[in-house]
């Protein structure tokens, strides 16, 4: 049968993924990606139970790209699938629910039905033969984070860690865990802990030289050291960026690029500045990646208020936080909530408050493409600024 080789396919092609040669597998999933897109879509619209079987297989196999290559779409293939999983084995349901957490908080802004998701995967123990042994905990983390459930986020973060090392799962899955674990706690401020775990990450990935895991362990190093060590942060953010766009991981692209601009903006490079923050918002709004997006955008606030744009900042902010993005707006603390709140502050000092006001609910109704464009079209303009400067000197 058709579907079982697709499914043979999606199996040799997800093991290798997980390995030292993941790019090269990459691309062959991009080659091949329509034909088993089809095989899956013809597979679970099918009556015969080992049909459907089929279906569950290909997007088991494949559920990591969910957030590894969110470009390809494979992260729609969960929520099809999920209702059948139920019906399936252990690993594959499994790895269809981590898959459909994820896929359920970053695609859908819906934090709710992924924490519901991940949770009903968690009553089981972890099958030491899922394909995606590791993705049910970053799930229900993130999932967690946006609902403001603290304890259940770290006790869900532990519980992986015992649950990846009881079983000797796979390097990759070891790696994603401690990165994963590194970037929850920067947004927390606890930049000591960010480090250690970035740290654990990074060492991990560097035996595996698996190229995805390095690029999620580099922007967690950079997370953790772009406020006090700019340069190392620098260094990290690079390679990490020039991993993904050799074909690695791009669930933390925008994230990555928020860094970079972050850095530049620290080492005083304007150019660098609006480029990574433009590409941050058009590549997440392009993919549909509405927690980078939400993030750039938050961002984006702070840089606008800094660079004297205070109604586009007002509306930006209106944006992220009062409307269509509020669900996927991350609670910080440390140093980060000090710099929303002094630009919150700043905004409203500059406009008034009644200007500000007026303008923060235009981008609370406004459609996700009006607030992108609005941003990029900003830093457009002062990148071109960058460029008649440049000409001058």
């Amino acid at each position: 049968m058709a579907g079982d080789h697709h499914e043979a396919r999606a199996r040799e092609l997800g093991r290798e993924l997980l390995e030292a040669e993941e790019l090269e597998a990459r691309r062959q999933v991009h080659e091949e990606l329509d034909n088993l897109r089809s095989a899956l879509v013809w597979a679970l619209d099918r009556d015969n139970p080992d049909d459907v079987e089929l279906g569950v297989g290909i997007t088991a196999e494949l559920a990591a790209q969910t957030a590894c290559d969110m470009a390809s779409g494979i992260g729609v293939w969960s929520e099809l699938a999920l209702p059948h999983a139920e019906r399936s084995t252990p690993a594959r349901r499994w790895s269809v629910r981590g898959a459909a957490s994820y896929t359920a908080t970053v695609w859908d802004g819906d934090p709710e039905r992924a924490a519901a998701i991940a949770r009903a995967a968690l009553v089981e123990e972890i099958p030491s033969d899922s394909p995606a042994l590791g993705l049910v905990y970053p799930g229900l983390g993130m999932a967690l984070q946006y609902l403001e459930e603290w304890d259940e986020l770290f006790a869900t973060l532990e519980r992986g860690e015992v649950d990846l090392a009881a079983i000797g799962a796979h390097p990759f899955w070891q790696a994603n865990h401690q990165s994963t674990w590194s970037n929850f706690l920067a947004t927390f401020g606890d930049l000591a802990q960010t480090r250690l775990r970035a740290a654990r990450a990074l060492e991990i990935a560097r035996e595996l030289q698996n190229p995805s895991a390095l690029a999620l362990a580099l922007f967690s190093v950079a997370w953790g050291e772009w406020e006090e060590r700019p340069e190392v942060a620098l260094a990290a953010v690079q390679e990490s960026i020039a991993l993904t766009r050799a074909g690695a991981v791009d669930g933390a692209f925008g994230g990555a690029l928020v860094t970079l601009a972050r850095v530049s903006e620290t080492l005083g490079d304007r150019r660098a500045w609006f480029e990574a923050l433009r590409e941050a918002i058009a590549y997440s709004h392009e993919v549909g990646d509405f927690t980078n997006l939400t993030y750039a955008l938050y961002y984006a606030v702070q840089v606008f208020t800094a660079i004297g744009e205070h109604e586009v900042a007002a509306e930006v902010y209106g944006a992220a936080v009062l409307g269509r993005l509020r669900a996927m707006a991350l609670s910080f603390g440390g140093r980060e909530q000090e710099r929303r709140e002094h630009a919150l502050s700043s905004m409203r000092n500059a406009l008034g408050d009644d200007a500000f006001d007026a303008i923060a609910p235009r981008g609370a109704v406004a459609d996700r493409d009006h607030v992108a464009a609005l941003a990029i079209g900003v830093l457009d303009r002062r990148l071109a600024e960058v460029d008649e400067a440049d000409n001058v000197d």
